[in-house]
């Protein structure tokens, strides 16, 4: 997981699923899974494959909208 997170440059936090038992409450297909949650803990995205700063940057803006 490191290695993966070192090469793409990831430096936000990464959670280890060592049961599985959020990769089959979510219905995880693909590695890596990323969930964009609210406030109110409702999914608003979710993207299958590495992700850009922008890609990222991108979705927080409409989450973070009053």
């Amino acid at each position: 997981m490191r290695a993966y997170a070192a090469r793409y440059g990831l430096t936000y936090p990464i959670g280890l699923d060592v049961s599985g038992a959020i990769f089959r409450a979510y219905r995880i297909y693909g590695l890596p899974t990323h969930y964009f949650i609210d406030r109110n803990g409702v999914i608003r995205g979710r993207y299958f494959g590495p992700l850009t700063r922008d890609m990222v940057d991108q979705q927080l803006k409409v989450i973070l909208q009053p």
